[in-house]
């Protein structure tokens, strides 16, 4: 490779990946703006609503009370209990 070709690979790579977590983005916030809005029009109330649209995918701030102990031994242990859950 020339000089600077990998550099150059890296960038477009990270702007790449950039993009791709930037769209994810969209797609999940989109989802969970359309979970609370329909709710509200079926009548739930504004805090249940709130919580469904939030708990509708794994929720990264829910965690008991040893939850920072377990993922420091075991990295997204909270992600694995709480998607084992939702499959149970």
């Amino acid at each position: 490779m020339a000089p600077g070709k990998m550099n150059f690979t890296k960038e477009k790579a990270k702007s790449y990946w950039h993009l791709i977590e930037d769209a994810n983005l969209a797609v999940e916030n989109g989802v969970r703006l359309s979970a609370y809005v329909n709710a509200r029009r079926l009548g739930m109330s504004q805090a249940k609503a709130i919580s469904l649209a939030s708990n509708l995918t794994v929720n990264f701030t829910k965690h008991g009370a040893r939850g920072v102990e377990l993922n420091m031994w075991y990295m997204f242990m909270n992600a694995s209990i709480q998607g084992t859950v939702r499959l149970v």
